[in-house]
């Protein structure tokens, strides 16, 4: 996170928008960006995207490549090989530790646990999406693993959260994140996205000012972490925002 502020800190809100948007394709789709269809991606703003493309990205014969996105991608990639062939060899080995005698019949890990923490580290990652239809759950967890971002229970009660926001289930908000390819779920975002159907005299968001957005939610990102790395409190309460989800 620090690389990227230090590498980033002279763009604009616009800029950094834009910016975001292409490395988002990038991770989700693992291959080159095609010159014709970069401004689309971006949402529009031929200038800035073009001006944001050559400071960070290199023009090949196949389209705008990023070096450091595609070493984090080979490593992702490594690590999900490395993870299916210990799967298939049954997991790992579990190092267990007898408990004193008042308890012999429980073990723990290493680094002893209580019931509670135990019970948290092993639950079902799957529980996180009971209910939810199999085919768009499928879809949900293939985005997150693209964009590396484990399906957590901060993660999803988040999502819950602005689903309510929405007035929709946590299956049309899950739906919208698949559709959208967005790592999360925002209430205004999902209202933003309506308006351009429900025939309201609300505003349309234009392109410039959704790139613009999204620059200035990332940026926040940045800065709502850096917060936290100092524990600055008051900075965090001004966020009011989940920044983990």
């Amino acid at each position: 996170m620090g690389d990227y502020a230090r590498d980033t800190g002279h763009l604009s809100a616009l800029e950094h928008g834009i910016y975001t948007l292409l490395l988002d394709w990038y991770y989700v789709n693992e291959r080159p960006i095609p010159d014709d269809k970069a401004v689309r991606i971006s949402r529009g703003n031929p200038e800035e995207t073009h001006m944001v493309l050559s400071e960070f990205f290199k023009r090949t014969e196949n389209g705008w490549i990023h070096s450091r996105a595609d070493r984090e991608i080979e490593l992702y990639r490594a690590k999900a090989d490395h993870n299916r062939e210990v799967g298939k060899l049954g997991g790992r080995p579990k190092k267990t530790q007898t408990v004193p005698k008042q308890n012999p019949d429980i073990t723990l890990a290493t680094n002893p646990l209580t019931i509670k923490e135990q019970d948290q580290k092993t639950a079902p990652k799957g529980d996180f999406l009971a209910g939810i239809d199999p085919e768009i759950a499928s879809d949900f967890k293939a985005l997150r693993a693209k964009l590396r971002a484990p399906i957590t229970a901060t993660a999803m009660k988040g999502i819950q959260r602005e689903a309510d926001k929405a007035g929709i289930s946590l299956q049309d908000a899950i739906r919208a994140c698949c559709e959208n390819s967005w790592r999360g779920f925002k209430a205004h975002w999902f209202e933003n996205l309506s308006r351009n159907f429900n025939g309201t005299h609300q505003p349309r968001e234009s392109a410039s000012g959704r790139a613009e957005r999204l620059g200035n939610e990332h940026l926040a990102r940045i800065e709502a972490r850096e917060a936290e790395g100092r524990g600055d409190g008051a900075l965090l309460a001004a966020h009011g925002r989940d920044i983990r989800a």
